[in-house]
């Protein structure tokens, strides 16, 4: 007899809270000429944005409150992020810069690695409705197709995507500037896609012809 596996739906923003954090701290790692305004200011709204969306979502409360407080969190944190990659962008097309190469190198690695962790926030908050429509009733069509919902979808049954599958679709996108094994299905999931695709793309691009000068 074959073998099920069975899930639980339950979506709990821990992961996504975590990633949020680790972001956090990546932010003052960042030299400074690619970041506006003091550097531990982000950190702090971070950390006052994610207790109150952890403590509510530990004690299994739900209030009209947490899905804006969680979205106006993750855009503070694309800001953010998005901020930076216009600064390291400035700085790795400028003529003279007062970074070093070693500076430009490590702030680019960075900034790279925040901009996987921010796309994949994006995506497993607005998939279907978001974590919750998704634990309640699966949510609405779906924005992306994995691979368990096709191939595996008779071996695993109830199966609903957690952040560690949004994190994978984000790396793997930015790092094969495009999509490998869960296709984008509506607009927006493309458009978001296409952005991450782009700028991991002019990042490498720039960062590359960067290092090459630095060598030469």
């Amino acid at each position: 007899m074959r073998a099920y596996m069975r899930f639980d739906r339950r979506q709990s923003r821990l992961p996504a809270a975590i990633a949020i954090l680790v972001v956090a701290v990546l932010y003052p790692l960042i030299p400074s000429q690619l970041s506006l305004g003091p550097a531990i200011l982000f950190p702090i709204v971070a950390v006052l944005g994610v207790l109150p969306l952890t403590i509510a979502d530990a004690l299994g409360l739900e209030h009209p409150w947490q899905r804006p407080l969680a979205l106006t969190l993750l855009g503070l944190t694309a800001a953010a992020n998005g901020t930076s990659i216009a600064l390291l962008v400035r700085e790795l097309i400028a003529r003279s810069s007062d970074m070093s190469g070693r500076q430009l190198l490590a702030g680019a690695l960075t900034v790279w690695v925040a901009n996987v962790i921010v796309f994949a926030l994006w995506y497993w908050e607005l998939d279907r409705g978001g974590p919750r429509q998704r634990e309640a009733d699966g949510g609405g069509p779906p924005d992306f197709l994995f691979p368990q919902m096709t191939d595996a979808k008779d071996i695993m049954p109830g199966w609903q995507p957690a952040f560690s599958d949004y994190l994978y679709t984000s790396s793997t996108n930015a790092t094969a500037f495009s999509p490998t094994d869960t296709m984008p299905i509506t607009g927006w999931a493309k458009l978001l896609m296409s952005a991450q695709s782009l700028s991991s793309f002019v990042l490498v691009v720039l960062v590359t012809a960067r290092a090459v000068n630095i060598l030469k």
